[in-house]
């Protein structure tokens, strides 16, 4: 997971220009912007395969077929913002689901 930091905070149009940013770079660098889910974003290269970005406000969660293939477009977000490593997805949340990394134990 990837924390990005930039300095738009405090404005009444913080996350609409946050998200047009984001949105702009990620298409440069080849992805293209789900028409399902717009947090979701797919990524393919002939070498790398398929790469899925997930953006929750400002942190990224990037996974795919390769490593090289997330490590490739995590290289390219680093190049264009500000980022943090924050290590590999231990829990998420979404819909009201929670998700752990050992879910098999959590569920007995």
């Amino acid at each position: 997971m990837r924390r990005l930091s930039l300095a738009l905070y405090g404005t009444k149009q913080a996350g609409r220009l946050w998200g047009i940013r984001l949105n702009e770079a990620l298409r440069q660098m080849g992805a293209t912007r789900s028409t399902v889910d717009p947090c979701l974003y797919e990524w393919h290269h002939p070498v790398h395969g398929r790469v899925f970005i997930l953006v929750y406000v400002d942190d990224l969660i990037v996974a795919g077929e390769r490593f090289a293939g997330v490590e490739a477009i995590e290289s390219g977000v680093a190049a264009k913002f500000e980022v943090r490593d924050m290590g590999e997805v231990r829990h998420y949340w979404h819909e009201g689901n929670a998700r752990y990394e050992d879910q098999e134990t959590r569920a007995e």
